[in-house]
């Protein structure tokens, strides 16, 4: 806090049961804060609510007596009961003040015992009448107040007994300055605001919990650290190839960004997480159970140190149209002016549109935009996503200017290739939670709702996981990881697959709540009629895309129509009012929020129950389809359907359904909209998993995927290709395996000659030709390795100096490029293809399989002219899969690896292809002496290519990096090389 303002601390502790008490405590605090910040003191108030039976996770027991030391006023409060933290905090402070002689660094200490009757229990009473006595004995006369009036009021002249004593020191109002005013009142409302953020974000809601249960958890009691496959460069030079993945805070640190991910990831707890550790000025430390890796370990960036933390959950904003006008095309003003004008009107924690205007001109600001997917597209004649969107891209150049810091959240559909370049922020997708952090997870969750059997119900839980292959996709989304903690709570077993996993936890959730079978069946009922209302609204006011929220009277409009009743007659409006209080307090799955809006837990719930509803609807599903397929937002819930019929109905029946959807995979119908495609292909791959028959699907998705490779963006082209390579179909010679079983590579033929290398295009010479891969090795092949037991053969890993354990790949997809593989692997790996190659007679007599050495990828990679990259000129939009955004040379960012050969236009004049991105590939020679081609040693090696993660200057043909050979990371792969025995 600036030295200009004399700051106050107040200590107020009490029982959990005076919260009314302490919530008008706190209003009278900045009432006070008013008057009198602009005469320079400013009253900082710490609440603490009996400190629970634990401290709160983010604030251990030397914080919390941190806090006490540093008080000038002390406030304690008590009604029925004395609680065992309540008097210690007393004993503290008043220990300080003994200590202190009663000094002008002691505490004030004010006792106050409410005096309006209440029905203690037995134990209760004696607590107080025991705490009453201590305080005769120390000789402190404690106050009474029956009403939280009478309390203000008493305190309120206590306070200026202070000030007439001189410990508070108020400017004369003829002293003050009207710019001294404005900068008090300004520094006032910042010091507030951070209060309350600091509040605010440490709640945390946990599925499976009652309220009354998870009010003392705090959100660090259970967050583990976001983290992404991209390594933004940002401030920082040179390229960092030793870890992954990496910290988000760590890249937020380096640079502003947008940030998407899945359902679920855990985009708007990261949010609160950093507003949290801003507000705070520190990454607050667990108090049990800590990371362990220091790969993970957060601290707060020095870019983000005192900024001012603008949290703004945009469905909050969003939900308030009167600042939303316009039609798609707004300037940096038109957004300023709706942030300020939303501050105005909702004041989280008192901040004011002055003030976050004055923080925005000064540079201080970390604006952080969560959920850009939730801004509908439009409302009415306006544009609300788009309006949001230019807004942005004009505005960031001058926030930039002057120091501002941002992240934009989404879920990927929320921006498309365009709005991306416009914006020109590095992209940084959240990855999925790699193992220490799933495990960190499970420990932390446990310790919450159940720290007597935490380390049983982890463990037991943790050893089930390792045991269960199918559920990778949901052990490593946070959200799901949580279905997950509460399912398993529940019975220590866990479900089967994806659909049933959230019709489990539902059922949990709700059985928890709820008393007998009709008030759960009945609940259930009511919040699926709701989240299909929230997601195609209501009649006569249809919605292109699902709300995230909407108003409690949308919700009594839904409940109304459920139950056929007239909304707007008393009796329709009170009996849905009724059930909708009851779904908030009662369900765990909606939830309040602020301006008398409600929302789902998270809202991949309410698309499940959403697809609940639909199919108890009498429109078929092909006709749902037709309306619905075409919208990327409803591409999760479709999903959804397909199962509820599949196991509701039969599964023939939703194959059928989704068999409507066939003239989507044409090439005229991909080119306008590829969306009902895609849903298409989700249907298939869930059938595939089940074991279904799909075959007569087969044979139209190979010609979706041929036209995509060369007619579509590479996000759509790369899902198709995705799911042709789970549904095993991606027969390409070259990328799975033969017949017997060993991998199938296709070679390339480079002659013998001279050709240019190097940064400056030297002329160098190959003495006798080489063949190398067409494509990286895959998933399926490396894997043929592992199934081999090539992880416990002894001859393929010889004078090796390390033979690392075999760990999962980031991503499986049988055609996906085989990532996570350090150099020893990938050697023992071609150790391995050699000897089975040549066994089997697949080899020319006096040939090998190896890694390249560098001269040999170059001159695949490059040809014999010299070129920058494997095509010919500048680096092209779309030839390859790089974070074209990151350099703003183009729209396109995967985030992660795609089917190998699925850059056409990138292939290198060998004929091979995924040169240039894709992932970085090993070749044999030690970085710094190239001219060391031995398997030996540990020195660093020669990386290749670029990969999926880095910009256009590290995918250039001539770039060379060295990495320690025990590096393993999802950039990290490799291709084999087939050479004449002596190179």
């Amino acid at each position: 806090m600036p030295t200009d303002l004399q700051t106050i601390r107040i200590f107020l502790a009490s029982s959990a049961e005076l919260k009314p008490d302490r919530e008008a405590f706190e209003q009278f605090i900045n009432r006070r804060n008013k008057e009198w910040s602009p005469r320079g003191v400013f009253l900082h108030l710490d609440i603490w609510e009996d400190l629970s039976a634990a401290m709160s996770p983010t604030r251990s027991q030397d914080e919390y007596n941190r806090e006490i030391d540093r008080c000038d006023i002390f406030v304690v409060l008590f009604w029925t009961k004395v609680g065992r933290y309540t008097a210690e905090e007393f004993d503290r402070a008043h220990g300080r003040f003994k200590g202190d002689g009663g000094s002008a660094g002691a505490p004030t200490i004010f006792t106050y015992f409410k005096t309006t009757p209440a029905r203690p229990s037995r134990e209760e009473t004696q607590s107080l009448w025991a705490f009453q006595d201590r305080l005769a004995e120390l000789k402190h006369f404690p106050a009474e107040y029956d009403t939280a009036d009478k309390l203000q009021l008493e305190f309120g002249l206590e306070l200026d007994r202070l000030v007439s004593a001189g410990v508070i020191r108020l400017d004369r109002g003829s002293e003050v300055t009207d710019a001294d005013r404005q900068h008090r009142e300004h520094l006032a409302i910042r010091e507030t605001y951070l209060d309350w953020l600091r509040r605010e974000c440490d709640s945390v809601e946990l599925l499976g919990l009652d309220l009354k249960e998870s009010r003392n958890v705090g959100l660090g009691h259970v967050y583990v650290p976001a983290v992404t496959n991209a390594d933004v460069k940002g401030n920082r030079k040179g390229v960092n190839l030793r870890k992954g993945p990496f910290l988000l805070l760590d890249n937020l640190g380096r640079s502003p960004l947008y940030v998407p991910g899945a359902a679920g990831s855990g985009k708007s707890t990261f949010c609160r997480w950093l507003a949290l550790v801003v507000a705070e000025g520190r990454v607050p430390a667990h108090r049990q159970i800590a990371v362990d890796e220091e790969d993970f370990t957060e601290t707060l960036p020095d870019t983000l140190v005192e900024r001012l933390p603008l949290l703004v959950r945009l469905r909050d904003w969003a939900s308030h149209g009167e600042f939303l006008a316009g039609g798609g095309r707004w300037t940096r003003a038109q957004l300023e002016a709706s942030l300020a004008g939303w501050l105005d009107e909702t004041r989280p924690g008192d901040l004011t549109g002055d003030a976050f205007a004055a923080e925005l001109k000064a540079g201080r600001c970390l604006l952080i935009l969560d959920g850009v997917d939730e801004v509908p597209e439009s409302r009415g004649d306006d544009l609300p996503r788009r309006n949001l969107l230019t807004g942005l891209a004009d505005a960031l150049p001058a926030w930039r200017k002057a120091g501002n810091w941002l992240i934009v959240t989404s879920r990927p559909y929320g921006l498309d290739a365009e709005d991306q370049r416009r914006l020109g922020l590095p992209l940084a997708e959240l990855a999925e939670l790699p193992y220490p952090l799933m495990r960190l997870f499970v420990r932390r969750w446990f310790d919450a709702v159940d720290p007597a059997n935490a380390v049983g119900k982890s463990d037991g839980l943790l050893m089930h996981l390792a045991q269960r292959d199918d559920l990778a996709e949901m052990r490593s989304n946070p959200m799901l990881l949580t279905a997950l903690c509460v399912k398993y709570d529940e019975g220590r077993r866990l479900p089967q697959d994806f659909y049933a996993l959230y019709d489990a936890v539902v059922r949990q959730v709700l059985y928890k709540r709820f008393n007998t079978e009709n008030e759960r069946d009945q609940a259930r009922n009511r919040l699926s009629a709701i989240a299909l209302g929230m997601h195609r609204g209501e009649a006569g006011a249809p919605r292109t895309t699902p709300e995230a929220e909407v108003t409690v009277e949308e919700v009594d409009r839904l409940l109304a129509d459920l139950a056929r009743h007239d909304w707007a007659s008393e009796s329709g409006a009170e009996e849905a009012s009724a059930k909708r209080e009851l779904l908030l307090s009662d369900s765990g799955l909606l939830l309040p929020r602020d301006n008398r809006r409600a929302a789902f837990y998270h809202l991949s719930f309410q698309e499940f129950l959403a697809a609940e509803r639909l199919r108890k609807l009498p429109d078929t599903p092909e006709s749902i389809l037709a309306t619905y397929a075409g919208s990327p937002a409803w591409r999760r819930t479709l999903r959804f359907l397909f199962c509820a019929i599949a196991e509701r109905a039969s599964p023939e029946k939703a194959i059928g359904a989704w068999r409507s959807l066939l003239p989507s995979f044409e090439p005229a119908a991909l080119d306008a909209n590829p969306a009902p495609a895609l849903v298409l292909a989700d249907g298939l791959e869930v059938a595939h998993a089940k074991g279904w028959r799909i075959d007569d699907f087969k044979a139209p998705l190979r010609v979706a995927c041929e036209h995509a490779m060369h007619h579509l963006s590479p996000e759509p082209r790369a899902e198709l290709w995705l799911t042709l390579g789970r549904l095993g179909l991606d027969d390409r010679p070259g990328v799975g395996l033969h017949p017997d079983g060993l991998p199938d590579i296709v070679w390339d033929v480079c002659e013998a000659g001279y050709f240019l290398y190097g940064e400056g295009c030297e002329t160098r010479t190959l003495d006798t030709p080489f063949r190398i891969a067409r494509y990286p090795v895959t998933h399926r092949q490396f894997q043929a390795f592992v199934d081999a037991g090539g992880y416990g053969q002894d001859e393929w890993w010889m004078g090796l100096a390390a033979r690392p354990k075999a760990i999962p790949a980031g991503w499986s997809e049988p055609n996906a490029p085989r990532e996570r593989v350090s150099w020893y692997e990938a050697t023992a790996f071609c150790r391995w293809l050699d000897a089975q190659f040549k066994r089997a007679g697949m080899l020319p007599v006096g040939w090998r399989v190896s890694l390249p050495t560098e001269e040999q990828w170059e001159r695949a990679a490059r040809g014999t002219d010299g070129r920058e990259y494997p095509w010919e000129g500048d680096y092209r939009s779309g030839h390859a899969n790089i974070n074209e955004t990151s350099d703003n040379i183009g729209p396109s960012n995967l985030g992660r690896t795609s089917p190998v050969g699925l850059y056409p236009d990138g292939k290198a004049p060998s004929g091979t292809y995924d040169m240039a991105g894709g992932i970085c590939e090993w070749c044999r020679n030690a970085y710094e002496k190239p001219e060391l081609l031995a398997d030996s040693g540990d020195l660093p090696r020669v990386m290749r290519g670029g990969s999926w993660a880095f910009n256009t200057q590290f995918c250039r043909t001539a770039f060379r990096s060295g990495v320690n050979p025990d590096g393993c990371d999802t950039v990290l792969g490799f291709r084999v090389c087939c050479t004449p025995t002596d190179l």
